[in-house]
């Protein structure tokens, strides 16, 4: 798990997107821990796969 600064640069997502994305879809890629989402790496490289449009 990274938080949102390791996603930003290495999947080229932009910051508000990328947390509206973790709030979206928490238990599915994201979780939370205290008032910070951290991304399930391999899980969230699925769902860019399975997803056509952001």
């Amino acid at each position: 798990m990274f938080g949102r600064h390791t996603y930003i640069s290495y999947f080229s997502i932009g910051e508000k997107k990328l947390r509206r994305l973790a709030e979206e879809h928490t238990g599915d890629f994201a979780v939370i821990n205290g008032n910070r989402y951290l991304i399930i790496r391999t899980k969230f490289e699925q769902f860019l796969l399975e997803t056509s449009t952001i």
